[in-house]
């Protein structure tokens, strides 16, 4: 379909708040959902689609060959200008600008450990490379049999097979930097698109990305505009988008400005968004076996992760500290800043913003124990480095997998 998962959602939502589309949980796996067509989708198509035929029909019938070619170009100019009147709005953090990959001097490259999506076009590219860099193209591509996208696997050394012996990508060295596959060329950056509107962000899981994030002050957003048209939206759904981007101001402003700690800024947020009392998901509160045990149910997409969650659950109630009262408030407010913007406008798809908070509260809960562990372990007290290491590990296990982000947010 070509279609984004966050527009895919967008789109089966909105049918399914206007009564065309329900959704029916699996028995046999109720993390699954199938959709079914409602009653109403039925009708609507019967009578939408007979007028329609009909009208289509008598007009044909009153054109000659050249005038209904003639029609439908008339039709597809009006279109394009139509939507070309409208820019794409995009709103991004004013740091994101001061990235620039550091490719070989990476402590963590991006190469390694995850496997390589290759994006149609790209693809074609590589099968017309010549000689011997074009041959190791042709062997390395494979085809996923779940999905038949195609993809560069991992070697055994779990790398991508471009990833030379000095720390740089081949492609880019005997090709140049516009050879490299789409996710290639984004990442860190990720983006979610809802109508005429893109907010662009940056993955903590890239450190260098998390140094300039936690040397960086209060964040400020840039607003930009794209001539590129997007997916259209009634009045409702628009409102409804405006709400929401309203309310992530607000929560980013209050988490970031407020008064108080960073938690009690935190439960302010989550109380401000559901009305309701929310200290079961505050940090610290909620029980950690419970929060163990959801973690252990990820699934794992870094061997690294098991030997953290051990340290993690070795802690006891002495284990306390890791750093000055100002220090930390400063980290834990930045982190809860970064969460409640790149998930708050997930509101749109979840129907609500609660899994947001939950996921929020639940993954600076993780993050924390994650800086005591290491703290302990270290027998000191922990630096901005630390935290840009501890952020990217937790960032590379749970947020490179919606499965495993819906798990944080589940109830």
């Amino acid at each position: 379909l070509r279609m984004s998962s966050p527009n895919a959602a967008y789109k089966v939502n909105n049918l399914v708040r206007k009564g065309y589309l329900r959704r029916v949980r699996s028995e046999k796996d109720h993390r699954e959902y199938y959709l079914e067509v409602t009653q109403r989708y039925i009708d609507y198509c019967n009578v939408s689609n007979s007028y329609v035929d009909d009208v289509m029909k008598r007009v044909r019938e009153r054109m000659t060959d050249k005038e209904w070619a003639d029609f439908h170009h008339t039709l597809e100019i009006l279109t394009d200008e139509m939507k070309a009147d409208i820019p794409m709005e995009v709103k991004e953090p004013a740091i994101v600008r001061s990235f620039t990959c550091i490719a070989d001097r990476c402590p963590d490259t991006c190469c390694r450990g995850w496997e390589v999506d290759i994006d149609s076009e790209t693809e074609q590219y590589y099968r017309s490379v010549p000689g011997p860099l074009g041959e190791r193209l042709w062997h390395a591509l494979s085809v996923s049999e779940e999905d038949g996208s195609t993809y560069f696997p991992l070697t055994e050394e779990r790398a991508c097979p471009f990833l030379s012996k000095t720390g740089l990508c081949d492609i880019i060295t005997e090709l140049g930097e516009a050879a490299i596959s789409r996710v290639c060329t984004e990442y860190p950056r990720y983006f979610v698109q809802i109508g005429g509107y893109e907010q662009m962000d940056m993955s903590l899981s890239c450190m260098e990305y998390g140094r300039i994030f936690f040397a960086a002050g209060p964040m400020h957003l840039i607003r930009t505009e794209r001539e590129v048209a997007g997916d259209e939206m009634d009045e409702e759904d628009a409102e409804y988008l405006r709400s929401i981007l309203q309310f992530r101001n607000e929560a980013v402003s209050v988490m970031q400005d407020g008064d108080g700690t960073w938690r009690e800024r935190l439960a302010a947020v989550g109380q401000a968004l559901t009305g309701a009392d929310t200290q079961g998901w505050l940090p610290g509160l909620e029980e950690d076996k419970e929060l163990f045990r959801r973690v252990r149910s990820l699934e794992l997409l870094d061997e690294r992760w098991r030997s953290i969650m051990d340290e993690v659950e070795a802690l006891s109630f002495g284990d306390a500290s890791f750093g000055n009262e100002e220090q930390t408030d400063r980290w834990f407010t930045k982190l809860g800043v970064y969460f409640l913007f790149r998930y708050m406008i997930d509101s749109y798809f979840d129907g609500g913003g609660d899994g947001v908070i939950r996921f929020t509260s639940r993954s600076l809960r993780y993050i924390w124990l994650m800086c005591l562990a290491r703290a302990k372990r270290l027998g000191r007290m922990l630096t901005d480095e630390d935290l840009t290491d501890i952020a990217h590990l937790y960032s590379r296990q749970v947020e490179h997998s919606e499965e495993n982000v819906a798990v944080m947010k589940e109830a």
